[in-house]
């Protein structure tokens, strides 16, 4: 597994997502890449994906030209309302940096990466989903001391 950086992270956020990853098994995956995007819609892309060659691959971007500090909101629990509506409870969370956003990307998607390969368990930060992936990159950014 490689890192590959086109974005503009400390090696201090990089080391972190180095330390981060190293409890893990990461055989499986063939690259987690740090990058920026130009696209006007999106502060933060992020992506956990299964290329043809069987090895995932983890991307985390943010937008290269956001003022910081940026206030968002983040999903962090979800209750099923029926079979075709949940309700979300959000928090109000203002990264302060540009490592902090692009940081809490790739802990976003290295969640559903532990998650889908079965390193994590449900206890901790509750099942896959875009809630408990959020709820991870929180918590691991105040360990972290962001």
């Amino acid at each position: 597994m490689k890192f590959i950086n086109k974005s503009n992270i400390s090696i201090e956020a990089l080391t972190h997502a180095k330390q981060h990853i190293k409890p893990y098994n990461s055989e499986r995956l063939r690259y987690i890449k740090f990058g920026e995007t130009e696209n006007q819609l999106l502060d933060f892309y992020g992506k956990f994906s299964l290329p043809k060659n069987k090895k995932w691959t983890i991307v985390a971007c943010v937008h290269k030209d956001w003022k910081y500090p940026l206030k968002d909101r983040i999903a962090v629990a979800s209750e099923k309302i029926d079979a075709k509506k949940w309700k979300y409870r959000f928090v109000e969370h203002i990264f302060q940096t540009y490592d902090e956003a692009i940081l809490y990307t790739f802990l976003h998607e290295w969640f559903h990466f532990i998650k889908h390969t079965k390193q994590i368990s449900t206890k901790e930060f509750g099942r896959q989903g875009e809630p408990s992936a959020n709820k991870y990159a929180l918590h691991w950014l105040k360990e972290y001391g962001y």
